[in-house]
């Protein structure tokens, strides 16, 4: 536990570091994320056994870190996207006989949908209704939301723990540890929102029964994706999908929780961001 505790506090620390660059050199931020994204999709090629497949690799991991750092309007990512998918079925139809179409699909659609996801978090400090500065705010929700609810059902399916949630895919979890996460992520965010809005930030006002919903929304989906990529590594035979943070597995165990937070706060904030912030 002790592990655990302190590669997140490490994990905290670097993530404060990075939002506080975002608001000087916002370029920095994206390559840090796209930095992420390969290392993502890195993970993903190791558990469906494709390492040695350079030019799927090569290919994957340039999509990634040209949509996440260049991005900027959104028919650019459609384009990359689209010539992407030109160039993963070329791959796949050159080597049909000894590629294995599910694998391949699968690790398609991952790469889109994580980078689609990480570049809804650049969209997020570039929405309009707050100013650059502000905009790390939104930022820092759509990344702390889902790692507060990951903290809080860790430990309170640890000490309360006694109804499985979804035992097939993940035997540790616990009905208990969702309803204590949830709850963690709800209090904390609130707690920053108090901080940012009376301490950080001037004019800047939050419609909490709004936001508190915002949040509790974006926990549950966060534990959906957490789900999700536990059902993936079964289907792969493996515990994590590395060893880079200590007591945390792989950069995908951390980050695939907010692979599925984040699009939906993006999307909700760029439709109702005028009722939550004024």
């Amino acid at each position: 536990m002790n592990t655990r505790i302190i590669s997140g506090l490490v994990g905290a620390i670097v993530l404060f570091i990075i939002l506080f660059i975002n608001s000087i050199a916002p370029i920095f931020f994206n390559i840090c994320l796209a930095c992420v994204g390969v290392l993502c999709l890195y993970e993903i090629f190791s558990a469906l056994g494709f390492k040695k497949e350079r030019f799927l690799n090569s290919s994957s991991f340039l999509f990634m870190a040209l949509s996440v750092i260049f991005y900027t309007k959104d028919v650019r990512w459609q384009f990359s996207c689209y010539n992407y998918t030109i160039i993963v079925s070329l791959i796949l139809l050159l080597n049909n006989k000894r590629l294995r179409f599910k694998h391949v699909i699968m690790l398609y659609s991952m790469t889109v949908f994580i980078s689609f996801a990480f570049t809804t978090i650049i969209r997020l400090r570039n929405i309009g209704i707050l100013s650059a500065e502000k905009s790390s705010f939104l930022v820092f929700i759509s990344v702390a939301t889902p790692w507060l609810t990951d903290i809080g059902a860790y430990f309170g399916g640890k000490f309360f723990g006694k109804k499985k949630l979804c035992p097939d895919i993940s035997p540790k979890k616990t009905v208990e540890g969702l309803f204590v996460g949830s709850a963690t992520s709800v209090i904390g965010m609130i707690l920053s929102a108090i901080v940012f809005e009376r301490f950080v930030f001037n004019a800047f006002f939050i419609n909490y029964p709004f936001f508190i919903s915002i949040c509790f929304t974006g926990s549950l989906i966060s534990v959906l994706g957490d789900l999700f990529f536990s059902w993936f590594k079964r289907s792969c035979k493996i515990k994590d999908f590395g060893q880079v943070m200590p007591g945390h597995g792989g950069i995908l165990d951390r980050f695939d929780s907010v692979i599925f937070a984040s699009p939906f706060m993006y999307f909700t904030i760029k439709l109702f961001g005028k009722i939550i912030f004024y």
